[in-house]
């Protein structure tokens, strides 16, 4: 006689299930009680499975704002923060959201307004998916650094300098603004190079470009165009402005003494600024005529701003 089998009681094999699986689930009743959880959901809330039963959801979030556990509630004032949070929980049949742990795990949790008005809460661990996401944005920024940026000046590149000021000429050109352009040349570097070495001229030129940053408004766009040469783009900046900046760079840079060795490096600068608003000029244009009145200064004497639209 063949043994048959009794069929499986598929509520107590759900039940199990549940208990065992790694995703945290749980039941809210309509007056928001937790009236079901496994082990994994309890987690969310730093607490174990025994004491968060019976608990409101109101009660659950608070202990983890109060203890700094389970949970992560950035909110200045909870109470107001839990008004907003149960306007959103049954505001539509379904939602969901990311949410992140004390203990750095982070959760996709999904919320569905069951019969009379319960709500069925699921969340699955997507820590590692998050932490691959963070790496490749870290990446990303490192990436994006290293194309944009001089190394040695930590100041734009020359091609990521072409970039944004070009764009934001046009904005200010947009705006019926106009910039000006000071460009930057450090004195006699050849025979500073020669005399203290590559490392005494490296030294002066990172120096050098952190003192004429010190010099500059937040929003004026800096970079290193080649060798001892800068570039300063100044948005909304007529040419007098422009040349009392030059001149303030011009100061900074001679009063300047950078310690290599046993030696204390001075330099000088040249500068030439030029303005857009004639006839809406391009930026090569600007550029060009700064470069003009570079040249001028240098012939001058050096150590000079020169400034004109021609």
């Amino acid at each position: 006689m063949m043994d048959h089998q009794s069929p499986p009681n598929i509520q107590q094999l759900l039940y199990d299930s549940l208990e065992k699986t790694g995703d945290c689930v749980g039941i809210f009743d309509d007056q928001d009680q937790l009236i079901y959880c496994n082990e994994q959901m309890a987690s969310l809330f730093g607490q174990s499975i025994n004491d968060v039963k019976g608990q409101t959801f109101a009660q659950l979030v608070e202990y983890c704002y109060l203890y700094n556990k389970g949970l992560v509630i950035e909110a200045n004032n909870i109470h107001e923060w839990i008004v907003y949070a149960n306007q959103q929980r049954r505001q539509s049949s379904f939602r969901n959201f990311e949410i992140d742990l004390h203990d750095n795990r982070w959760f996709l949790a999904t919320e569905r307004v069951i019969e009379n008005n319960f709500i069925f809460f699921y969340a699955t661990d997507i820590s590692e998916k998050k932490q691959t996401e963070q790496r490749l944005k870290l990446a990303s920024q490192e990436l994006f650094k290293l194309a944009t940026t001089d190394s040695l000046t930590d100041s734009h590149n020359r091609r990521y300098f072409l970039e944004i000021a070009n764009i934001e000429l046009q904005r200010n050109a947009r705006s019926g603004n106009d910039c000006s352009i000071l460009m930057i040349d450090l004195d006699h570097f050849k025979s500073l190079n020669d005399k203290f070495g590559h490392q005494g001229g490296d030294l002066t030129l990172t120096q050098s470009a952190k003192t004429i940053k010190d010099n500059l408004r937040p929003y004026d766009i800096f970079g290193r165009i080649g060798g001892e040469e800068f570039a300063v783009l100044l948005p909304n900046t007529d040419l007098t402005s422009a040349f009392d900046i030059g001149q303030r760079i011009r100061n900074a840079i001679e009063e300047q003494t950078v310690d290599y060795l046993a030696h204390k490096i001075r330099i000088t600068a040249s500068i030439g600024a030029s303005n857009s608003r004639e006839n809406e000029l391009s930026l090569e244009l600007i550029m060009s005529r700064a470069d003009t009145n570079l040249y001028r200064a240098k012939n001058q004497g050096r150590n000079k701003v020169v400034a004109s639209s021609e």
